[in-house]
């Protein structure tokens, strides 16, 4: 299962502290699955990530026309696809009740993707911004 570590600070509070948030969230959900936690539950788990990602694209974004970062376009892309994919996720729950699908699809989309946002577009942006401090 996929954990927070060091290496992915950024050095901005806000977003740091969200993208935390965000993997502790998300390594609580992969637990609840791997234990077989009741359904209703983890739907619950499910659908506060989808909302949770949503505020903290949102925030980001505010940061973006903050600092007139040139790439917004290209975050704003990637974001629409994240959440997508989680609501894949909870839509795919949702018919199968399957939680084996779910550490599957999340385990996935954090790994290959959520990490990979981290480390180069997030970090492209924060060092865009300190250069305008």
């Amino acid at each position: 299962m996929i954990r927070w570590d060091d290496s992915l600070i950024l050095g901005v509070a806000e977003i740091d502290s969200q993208h935390k948030k965000l993997f502790e969230e998300t390594y609580e959900l992969l637990d609840m699955c791997s234990k077989g936690t009741g359904k209703s539950v983890i739907e619950g788990k499910i659908a506060f990530l989808k909302k949770y990602v949503i505020e903290h694209f949102e925030s980001e974004e505010r940061l973006h026309r903050k600092y007139n970062y040139p790439n917004t376009s290209e975050h704003k892309n990637a974001y629409k696809i994240f959440i997508e994919k989680v609501k894949t996720v909870e839509k795919d729950f949702a018919k199968s009740r399957q939680t084996s699908s779910v550490l599957i699809n999340v385990n996935r989309i954090m790994n290959r993707w959520f990490l990979e946002h981290i480390k180069r577009t997030d970090k492209a942006f924060v060092e865009y911004m300190k250069s305008k401090k």
